[in-house]
């Protein structure tokens, strides 16, 4: 009987351990689509295999995705029993947005420097880049964008601004001059010089030396053909000083006498409504007629000494700018530009 119960025993004990040292078997395939071919992550570790795939786990709790450079899929949990066989398909989505550009046919365009491959539908995924378009003839041409995910982005880059060349013919030789536009574009150096691939636009020329008149200009560069600019310094002699104390005393005069006169014009207009109040009161007696010419003559004497203190004014306000810039010559230039077809009308003081 004992040998009977010792021998139910070591039955039960092989059973036991049989059913601890069975590994288990549980089945977990991973699928994607409509994309496949992605990383799979398992508990967050990479599994070093794409979908789709198979895997032998243990029962438990796990999470899964799937992960590429332009696609992903959601968090998927999964309880796996033991000895169970489950197949999960993720649904991927597209992590990237696409990029379209127009540009010259021989443009030459870059995404933060690295050349674009393609001009039509380039993947990308979501961030700030600065496109930029050179094209031989033109001004380069940048601009930043914003790629966000799922979307399609069409940029333009085509720069209509024509490079020029534009020579600089300076007296004396040692003055400094800086070209500038709008666009704090800088273009500097000393003495004559021959700047190229200037794109055209309005820009401001600043000469300097020591000893002569500043040149400070603000001119039009045409693109597509050479531009000479010819810019002799005005020596400050004693003569350009002396002109210019000339015209700082004829300004001074002409201020005096139209300061004058409109003084006395306005005395004198205030006389003649007087005047006026007294032929309107009195106008159906035997004065009136008396008023009425005495009225006529002052406002006729009026009139003449504001007109001349207008001219006095305007020849000061002459003085003035003749003052501040002198300059020999130019005091109207008129220039045609044959291939522009353009008339420009510069007024000089």
């Amino acid at each position: 009987m004992c040998k009977k119960f010792f021998l139910l025993l070591l039955l039960v004990s092989i059973q036991i351990l049989f059913a601890q040292s069975k590994p288990e078997n549980s089945r977990l395939v991973v699928e994607s689509a409509p994309e496949s071919g992605l990383d799979i992550f398992i508990n967050g570790k990479l599994q070093n295999k794409q979908t789709p795939n198979t895997f032998q786990l243990k029962s438990g709790v796990y999470y899964v995705y799937a992960r590429s450079k332009f696609y992903g899929t959601k968090i998927a949990k999964v309880h796996l029993k033991k000895n169970a066989n489950r197949t999960i398909k993720l649904h991927t989505e597209a992590l990237f947005g696409t990029l379209s550009v127009s540009a010259r046919p021989e443009a030459r365009v870059t995404y933060d420097y690295n050349p674009l491959p393609t001009l039509e539908n380039f993947r990308l995924l979501p961030q700030k880049i600065t496109l930029r378009a050179s094209c031989p003839g033109y001004a380069p041409i940048k601009k930043e964008v914003r790629i966000e995910k799922q979307k399609h982005l069409r940029v333009k880059l085509i720069n209509d601004q024509q490079l020029t060349n534009v020579k600089l013919i300076i007296s004396p030789d040692t003055a400094a001059f800086t070209l500038s536009d709008e666009k704090r574009k800088f273009f500097y150096g000393t003495g004559p010089k021959e700047i190229r691939n200037v794109p055209e636009g309005v820009y401001r020329l600043l000469v300097e030396s020591e000893g002569y008149r500043t040149y400070n200009e603000k001119l039009a560069i045409p693109g597509g053909k050479e531009t000479v600019l010819d810019v002799p310094l005005i020596p400050l002699t004693d003569a350009y000083w002396a002109e210019k104390a000339n015209y700082q005393k004829k300004r001074n005069i002409a201020f005096a006498g139209a300061a004058v006169l409109f003084t006395t014009g306005s005395y004198f207009y205030i006389e003649n409504q007087k005047l006026h109040n007294q032929y309107v009161n009195t106008h159906s007696s035997r004065e009136a007629a008396d008023f009425r010419k005495s009225l006529q003559k002052r406002v006729s004497i009026n009139n003449r000494i504001f007109q001349a203190a207008s001219m006095f004014s305007a020849f000061a306000v002459y003085y003035q700018v003749r003052y501040v810039r002198v300059h020999p010559k130019d005091y109207v230039a008129v220039r045609f530009d044959p291939g522009a077809g353009k008339v420009a009308l510069e007024v000089r003081f």
